[in-house]
């Protein structure tokens, strides 16, 4: 591994178990509506903001409802989830730690909406464990894609080459890769149709991060 200046965390499904909360909420959301809902409906819209979401979703499946009534749907939907119940990945909060003490600059990059993403990082004591966050919701730079690394980077102060990427989907890893960044990807059961493309674009895979991780 390169030196490491700056780590830069994707939220959903990396530093959160947060992917079985979000089925829940969109087969609630579609059960309201007496729809099964498909099966690649999650993949479909991970890297999008709630607002592209809740247009495609919206688009795709011919709903009457205004993208506002939707989003405020999910929002009170998540928010309970996130305040209440969604856990971290195991050894997450203990490796931000270790990174901290050592001087390492730490980051989120994600499209989750900041109040989930302040709510759970309040229950778990992180919300002031990170030198910036980036959203997709502010910047309007979509997940995946090189440009949300590349501008957590310059908010850092850490050149491209020396930043690190823990992210859960292949695109984000692709993205990440894309901007000079070296990456590690989460292997998530629910995702394991994933696993081979993931495996193939990351630096390394993990499951969680108790395993040996960089700390400098």
């Amino acid at each position: 591994m390169k030196k490491l200046s700056a780590v830069i965390f994707d939220l959903d499904g990396t530093l959160l178990d947060s992917l079985n909360a979000w089925t829940e909420i969109d087969h609630h959301f579609f059960g309201r509506r007496g729809m099964t809902m498909p099966a690649d409906y999650t993949t479909s819209i991970a890297h999008m903001t709630l607002e592209l979401a809740a247009d495609y979703t919206i688009e795709r499946f011919a709903l009457t409802d205004s993208k506002e009534a939707v989003i405020e749907e999910w929002r009170v939907l998540a928010l309970e989830e996130y305040a209440l119940r969604v856990p971290l990945k195991p050894g997450a909060a203990e490796y931000i730690a270790a990174l901290r003490t050592r001087g390492v600059r730490t980051a989120i990059a994600t499209a989750c909406r900041e109040e989930l993403c302040m709510a759970a990082l309040r229950r778990h004591g992180l919300a002031h464990a990170f030198d910036c966050i980036t959203y997709s919701e502010y910047t309007g730079i979509r997940k995946g894609t090189p440009e949300i690394y590349l501008h957590t980077a310059e908010a850092l102060g850490v050149p491209p080459e020396e930043c690190l990427v823990f992210e859960d989907l292949p695109d984000g890893v692709a993205g990440a890769a894309a901007a000079g960044m070296q990456t590690v990807g989460m292997l998530n059961d629910n995702r394991r149709h994933e696993w081979a493309r993931l495996c193939a674009l990351a630096g390394r895979v993990i499951h969680d991060f108790t395993e040996e991780l960089p700390l400098l």
